[in-house]
């Protein structure tokens, strides 16, 4: 009976977490929008801190009670489960045609951060310098991100000049003396050009949406936000403590739990996410989302833990010799060939996959 009230637990808490979370993400969203916050700053800060709400809950709730492998388990369990198993089966089923420009700053700060939690804990606990560091990583992602952001919407605005240049050009082509046969060609042309500018002013609106401000939206949007934050707090609670007590009734170790169970539920957000890239042929969304929040999972999480823990944040020797080392391995595969080919191929998927499930072995084998 208490495995199952457990169960029922964990579930619950996961169910909290994640809607939870997409109130709190979109209420935020709304806020930040309607108090006129670039949308690129809402994109790279809000947003991305955001859809990491779940791990890093989770992971400071467990650090507080003392329970350190929890903690550790699920920052970087599912940082693996992200790249192993979520990523995975994104690289099987599509193949990612990735510029080197727009991920290169973000792949280096991921090798980087997972690099440095690894050395910082050999010694058994995170060094309160790697925290520092890994802090300081987290803050150049997030202005990394923000300057992409400013770039890509400088370079829609010029490409939608050039469109109203190219058609006011057609246009005054048109009233000019010309021949039938030129007529054609430009009123087909013509034709074209406003095809393009129409459909990228129907995506721009699709994209931009107003926003309506009034007392009724704005109650409503932070009612959301504030039952999101509490729903993920209290499922963060619930999702620790089933988790907590299915160690202890199977005799399994919280490590386990955390590095599956509680790992794979808090990353549910992210492979909601990569099916729908899957389904839409949207492979940049999708690896810009797994690898922004990889490294937000690493360099904000861990660090916070290690400041709130009651006394030094101890790393578990399975931690140190087998959670890291894996989750250094997975980034390496899943970047490299990004970086160096600008492309991504099915053989990552299928070693990614092959290395998730070794992993998960060698970790209940010991």
């Amino acid at each position: 009976m208490e495995l199952f009230w457990a169960i029922l637990m964990f579930t619950a808490g996961i169910v909290l977490i994640i809607k939870g979370g997409d109130w709190f993400v979109d209420s935020a969203t709304w806020i930040a929008k309607a108090a006129k916050i670039p949308s690129f700053i809402i994109g790279a800060t809000i947003v991305g801190l955001a859809t990491s709400l779940p791990e890093l809950i989770v992971s400071i709730v467990a650090s507080v009670q003392g329970k350190n492998d929890m903690a550790v388990g699920n920052a970087v369990g599912s940082v693996i489960a992200n790249t192993g198993l979520i990523m995975a089966i994104a690289l099987i089923f599509m193949t990612l045609t990735t510029p080197r420009k727009d991920y290169w700053q973000q792949s280096l700060l991921l090798i980087a951060t997972v690099t440095i939690v690894w050395l910082g804990s050999l010694t058994g606990s995170l060094n309160i310098w790697a925290s520092i560091i890994m802090i300081l990583i987290c803050i150049v992602f997030i202005a990394v991100s923000i300057i992409q952001g400013r770039r890509g919407e400088a370079s829609a605005a010029n490409t939608a000049n050039t469109q109203i240049n190219v058609r006011n050009a057609i246009e005054a082509s048109i009233t000019s003396e010309t021949t039938i046969a030129e007529e054609k060609i430009i009123t087909k042309e013509l034709s074209i050009e406003e095809s393009t500018m129409n459909n990228n002013q129907v995506k721009k609106n699709e994209k931009d949406e107003p926003i309506v401000v009034n007392k009724k939206n704005i109650f409503k949007n932070i009612f959301f936000f504030l039952v999101g934050a509490a729903c993920v707090i209290f499922g963060s609670d619930f999702l620790i403590d089933g988790g907590s007590t299915i160690a202890t009734t199977l005799k399994i170790p919280e490590r386990i739990i955390a590095i599956t169970l509680v790992a794979v539920g808090t990353s549910l957000p992210e492979f909601v996410t990569t099916i729908v890239a899957i389904r839409k042929k949207e492979g940049g969304l999708m690896a810009g989302n797994i690898i922004g929040s990889n490294i937000i999972d690493i360099s904000l999480i861990l660090p916070i833990c290690s400041f709130v823990a009651h006394d030094s944040f101890a790393v578990s020797h399975q931690s140190i010799v087998i959670d890291m080392p894996f989750c250094l391995a997975f980034s390496l595969v899943m970047i490299i060939p990004m970086i160096w080919k600008q492309r991504s191929y099915k053989w990552q998927g299928i070693l990614l996959l092959i290395g998730y499930v070794a992993y998960l072995t060698l970790s209940a084998v010991l």
